[in-house]
């Protein structure tokens, strides 16, 4: 049982119907900016209240604690773009969208090792992060999944931290691709196969072939 899920039971109210948050394990929170195509000497000081009013969409914020950095995404979703796994040890994310799409992701070593959806545990590999419980993950995943990142990272992830001002940058474009639509046989198949997680992660156009394979 993870000793920070109480205290994110109301995160619902503070956190908005979409976002994608990334814990990353590195102390070069520059290396990160850098990874993403930005400069870090052009990056603002934003709230996640301003970045959500003011931003244009394509912004993300950032913030380093301890050795780990927090990556903040309203509206896109970078957490496990190539570039990030291959800028930390570890690499966990966390996405949701406004129609329950939600997706827990954690890499180590720039491998993923478990991409699963917690509103489906069936089959999903959660070796890695045992103190939080299936149970925790049943009665709240949204509590579960920030509780699970202050596990790994120390940080706690409030309203007041919220309301701090952090660095906001803008990351080079990437060419978008529609998401691959996974039934429940699939989602478990993905669970348990490294390299197919690799693949959904990051589909490209030539995907097909190694899908069926």
């Amino acid at each position: 049982m993870s000793q920070h899920f109480d205290a994110y039971t109301d995160a619902h109210s503070y956190l908005p119907e979409q976002a994608c948050l990334t814990w990353i394990r590195t102390y070069d929170l520059e290396q990160v900016i850098h990874a993403l195509g930005a400069d870090p000497a052009e990056a603002s000081e934003e709230t996640w209240t301003d970045l959500i009013d003011e931003g244009s969409g394509e912004d993300v914020l950032a913030a380093r604690y301890g050795g780990w950095t927090l990556l903040l995404e309203p509206f896109t979703c970078h957490g496990m773009s190539e570039p990030v796994l291959s800028a930390g040890q570890e690499v966990y994310s966390l996405r949701w969208t406004v129609n329950h799409d939600v997706v827990v992701s954690y890499a180590r070593a720039g491998e993923i090792v478990s991409v699963f959806d917690p509103l489906d545990l069936e089959g999903a590999e959660r070796a890695w992060a045992n103190r939080v419980s299936e149970d925790e993950w049943r009665r709240d995943w949204l509590a579960a999944a920030l509780a699970q990142g202050e596990e790994l990272s120390g940080l706690r992830l409030d309203r007041a931290w919220l309301a701090r001002p952090h660095l906001a940058f803008m990351p080079a474009p990437v060419q978008r691709r529609p998401p691959l639509r996974l039934d429940a046989d699939m989602r478990a198949a993905v669970a348990g196969d490294a390299r197919l997680a690799a693949i959904v992660a990051d589909p490209a156009e030539d995907i097909l072939p190694e899908l069926i394979a």
